[in-house]
């Protein structure tokens, strides 16, 4: 009997062991699978940085992109055995897709015969938005962009364009209207009927005048000289040729003389504060007679030909004024006069500006035209516009485009909707990758996975 229960007492030993060793096997497991969901975690975290990092591409290398980011933000201490990088669909949306394969080796739970743990993961952005966005391009075209810089631009811009056609869902989403401003801006003959205008049908005067002048009879002493102007700020070398003159007798001439008044579609400004304002247009905007600006204003449109054709149509001259880009491509955005086109209230969700400038404010108003010089003055205006802009509930991305002035880089950077929406390009190469940068952020990159 003794013998038995000394054999019983040895089973039970050996159970108990057993029982300790799965129940110490039990919670090293445990503590093995806290450690490995950690490490998933941070794989996690880091997937997801990679992804956005190649997502936000749409040339160049992704993967190496995504595996810059990927090495940077993953802090786990398990061995990768794999990373993947890759586009895994493009319709409706592009979708860009990371995985990895990492292993956590055990600890404790080893004496359960488990020597290691895997773990795969990915992340998956989608380039895409199911918003409508209407966007306004208020876009600097004076003399000052003349050259490499307009070239620039309108290879950016229509890029852009393209960009935002190519990744959302449809092609309605999107509208973009288009405002070159120098001076003035341009809203188009097609308007001149309408209420918000005051402008009067081309008209002629004839009068009867007489005229005296002295003919120049020959031309001596004459010399070259130099001197520096300014177009648009940017200083050039000027060369003329003053002669000293001999002249005849006075001679009178007289007759009709015609003086012809064309409007060409370009517009001041209404008395402040109506110039910083968008509404009360019982006070009409002001047409102005025989003055020159750019291409007109394209409204609201989803027609991408249209667009880039417009974009392609720009050319460069003038003085610079802030405020009439940033006006008139706040009036186009509106719901209501003078631009309607497209816009429905109802189904806009999302309103953006985005003012592209090169230069300071060279020229400011004197009530209806912008042919002042007090830099305050028009910079103040710029940064009523800014405020009243965003308080309407348009975002505002601002471009300082090859810009030296810090007064001019502060001015946009408090313009904009946020640091993040201001950008200082300061080549073309940077202005090509500000307005990605926009895209993306339009595009609503986001993790999907």
């Amino acid at each position: 009997m003794k013998t038995f229960w000394r054999n019983e007492s040895g089973g039970v030993a050996i159970l108990f062991s057993v029982a300790s060793l799965v129940a110490f096997g039990m919670v090293g497991l445990a503590v093995d699978m806290s450690r490995a969901n950690s490490v998933k975690g941070d794989l996690g975290h880091a997937l997801d940085a990679a992804a956005l990092a190649g997502g936000q591409l749409e040339t160049g290398d992704r993967f190496a992109a995504a595996q810059k980011a990927f090495a940077a933000n993953y802090r786990g201490q398990a061995m990768v055995n794999e990373f993947k990088a890759f586009v895994a669909k493009t319709e409706p949306y592009e979708v860009f897709r990371t995985e990895a394969l990492v292993t956590v080796p055990s600890t404790i739970s080893r004496v359960l015969g488990f020597s290691q743990f895997p773990i795969r993961s990915f992340s998956e952005v989608v380039r895409g938005n199911d918003a409508n966005l209407h966007i306004a391009l208020a876009l600097d075209v004076t003399g000052s962009m003349k050259g490499n810089r307009l070239t620039a631009l309108k290879a950016s811009s229509a890029e852009m364009i393209n960009t935002m056609f190519t990744n959302l869902k449809r092609n309605d989403q999107v509208k973009f209207s288009i405002v070159p401003f120098a001076r003035y801006v341009n809203v188009g003959l097609g308007v001149r009927s309408q209420s918000w205008l005051s402008v009067p049908d081309d008209y002629s005067v004839t009068k009867y005048t007489c005229t005296t002048s002295k003919p120049v009879i020959r031309e001596y002493n004459c010399k070259t000289t130099t001197s520096t102007k300014y177009s648009d700020g940017i200083p050039y070398e000027s060369k003329s040729t003053v002669c000293e003159k001999e002249y005849g007798q006075s001679v009178t001439t007289c007759g009709d003389k015609t003086t012809n008044y064309k409007w060409n579609g370009c517009v001041g400004s209404r008395n402040s504060p109506l110039d910083t304002l968008d509404g009360q247009y019982v006070t009409r905007i002001p047409g102005l007679m025989n003055t020159s600006c750019n291409v007109a204003v394209q409204p609201l449109s989803s027609n991408k030909g249209q667009l880039i054709k417009t974009i392609n149509s720009l050319a460069a001259s003038d003085e610079t004024y802030m405020p009439s880009g940033l006006v008139w491509g706040w009036r186009t955005l509106s719901p209501g006069e003078p631009f309607d086109d497209g816009a429905d209230p109802s189904r806009v969700t999302n309103r953006y500006l985005i003012l592209m400038t090169d230069g300071v404010n060279t020229l400011s108003p004197n009530y209806p035209t912008h042919n002042g010089n007090n830099r305050t003055l028009a910079d103040k205006l710029t940064a009523d516009l800014c405020r009243n802009i965003k308080e309407s509930g348009i975002t505002i991305f601002s471009i300082a485009f090859e810009v030296t002035d810090i007064g001019v880089k502060n001015m946009l950077q408090t313009c904009a909707s946020g640091s993040d929406r201001f950008f200082d390009a300061s080549d073309a190469v940077q202005l090509s990758s500000t307005f990605k940068s926009i895209a993306t952020q339009l595009l609503a990159l986001r993790i999907a996975r």
